[in-house]
């Protein structure tokens, strides 16, 4: 009930706040494992897939999040479960492929932490690695415009958000033994795919080394 209540929540603040477009949300399966695939440039990023995507988003978030007093609530609420950075976490890779075992969606933020300049960083190897043990379709999703909102005096004008969903792919596993060079290759095919639905000064690290994204359907949120 809380991630209901969250996301209409969310909702609310978007049309009052924001200026929001959605597009290309008929690419998001609707049933099914899936890995939703997002760049990461402000806090809200989570919640604000959360609440414009057609089924529920199951998040992985960095343990810090989960010691904050009220934010851990939240998050934990939020049925988001802890994974530790700059290191192995099996447990959390256990709880991510128990989710898409069950058919649901996880989101991943690959960068692994928030880009303060908005533009994207160099993705890490774990989605890559979920994606290819469990088999599971990719849905790459950028979001821009967020690292404007919540800014005065930017916050008086509506800023226009954008989240552009791109369709479902699946990574091919590669024919000798997985190891981290494949991991690396698997990483970037994925992230190119990101970079692509990004305007091109949000492409980071990827700039230079993607071809635009197929046009897709608009949904208008106001």
């Amino acid at each position: 009930m809380f991630y209901l209540f969250a996301n209409a929540c969310t909702r609310t603040l978007l049309w009052l706040l924001t200026s929001t477009r959605v597009r290309g949300l008929e690419n998001i399966p609707q049933e099914g494992p899936v890995i939703v695939l997002a760049n990461h440039a402000h806090f809200i990023d989570p919640p604000i897939l959360g609440a414009i995507l057609t089924r529920k988003v199951v998040f992985m978030a960095k343990t810090e999040l989960f010691r904050a007093p009220l934010l851990g609530w939240i998050v934990k609420h939020y049925d988001a479960f802890p994974v530790r950075r700059g290191e192995p976490d099996h447990a959390a890779m256990r709880q991510a492929l128990k989710v898409l075992a069950e058919g649901g969606a996880l989101g991943m933020f690959p960068e692994g932490t928030r880009s303060r300049t908005g533009a994207l960083q160099r993705g890490h190897t774990g989605a890559a690695l979920l994606a290819l043990r469990s088999n599971a379709p990719v849905v790459p999703v950028a979001i821009a415009g967020t690292n404007r909102v919540l800014r005065w005096p930017n916050i008086l004008l509506r800023p226009s958000v954008t989240v552009k969903i791109g369709p479902p792919f699946t990574l091919s596993v590669p024919a000798s033994p997985l190891n981290r060079e494949a991991l690396e290759e698997a990483t970037e095919n994925m992230m190119r795919r990101l970079a692509a639905l990004l305007p091109p000064d949000q492409r980071g690290v990827y700039a230079g080394t993607v071809e635009p994204a197929e046009p897709t359907q608009s949904l208008w949120m106001g």
